[in-house]
């Protein structure tokens, strides 16, 4: 489906509803993944066999009152495939009635007990999902495939979380890096505008080089469907082999269109791609939920 064709059928429906050289910044092993070895441009590293979690049927819970709920699975009926996500649960959750912002980190099989831990000595009070790529990040993040992961996230992921912990409905984001990266720049031009599913998106060194035109057409599409765009959109970018230009000009794509409501951060970091994610958390999560937020 074109995107026109996508987004109107979004706006109707809404309507009728009412990826190092000096000055490499090192990070806890937990933040980095697998290291890559290909010129810049890059995309991503390689796919990278980690260590499966021991299965959990039930929730693992740190002293603070966090928990853990490990290897849960959700079938894809647009990507036909089984996806392992785990959850993590704030230290209040169990001892209140409350909703709390949802956090989706994307290639969760790199990284998210890193982010769990930043996240809890922090003091957030969300709930992070980490979602693993299966494998499939170089197919299921890129256009056109990304259309179909998109919806998925949007029309099946959200809607199982929501049925299953207590989410504030009008505070979700999505993150994703290099790849991802590109991938959640596409879910903001595909979401809805009138009701978008991700008020947030974090796009950590994103890959707009990948079919570069076809994703400024998709900009100039978007913007004749409808200007608004309630969302805060927090890019970085890794100067040191990293895909800082192409994030620099997709942002300025963006303010060119003058989106209503759209605000967008960006941060430039003097590292190699390798490193952008666990570079971009903090300063992202500030971005979005002020310092330590939420509370």
């Amino acid at each position: 489906m074109s995107i026109l064709k996508h987004l109107l059928v979004l706006a109707i429906g809404s309507m009728l509803l009412a990826c190092g050289g000096a000055g490499k910044t090192e990070l806890p092993e937990l933040f980095r993944p697998s290291p890559i070895a290909s010129p810049s441009p890059i995309a991503s590293p390689s796919p990278a066999a980690s260590p499966s979690p021991t299965a959990s049927p039930s929730p693992i819970v740190w002293d603070d009152g966090s928990q853990l709920i490990l290897n849960q699975r959700i079938y894809s009926a647009e990507t036909n495939y089984k996806y392992r996500y785990h959850v993590y649960l704030p230290s209040t959750y169990s001892s209140s009635n409350r909703n709390y912002p949802l956090l989706i980190k994307t290639d969760g099989q790199w990284g998210w007990q890193g982010w769990t831990e930043a996240i809890a000595n922090a003091g957030r009070q969300l709930i992070l999902v980490a979602i693993e790529d299966g494998g499939r990040r170089a197919f299921d993040y890129t256009l056109p495939n990304a259309e179909d992961y998109i919806k998925f996230l949007r029309e099946d992921l959200v809607i199982e979380l929501e049925g299953n912990y207590r989410i504030d409905s009008n505070n979700r984001t999505l993150q994703g890096y290099s790849y991802g990266g590109l991938m959640s720049g596409l879910a903001l031009l595909l979401d809805d505008p009138l009701k978008p599913t991700f008020h947030n998106i974090l796009s950590y060194d994103g890959a707009f080089w990948d079919k570069q035109a076809e994703i400024w057409t998709m900009i100039d599409d978007r913007r004749a469907i409808n200007r608004n765009m309630p969302t805060k959109l927090v890019l970085t970018g890794a100067t040191q082999q990293g895909n800082s230009d192409i994030v620099a000009a997709f942002a300025n794509k963006l303010k060119q269109k003058n989106f209503k409501d759209l605000r967008i951060s960006e941060f430039y970091f003097d590292v190699n791609h390798s490193v952008a994610s666990g570079t971009s958390l903090e300063p992202s999560l500030d971005a979005i939920y002020g310092e330590n937020g939420p509370e």
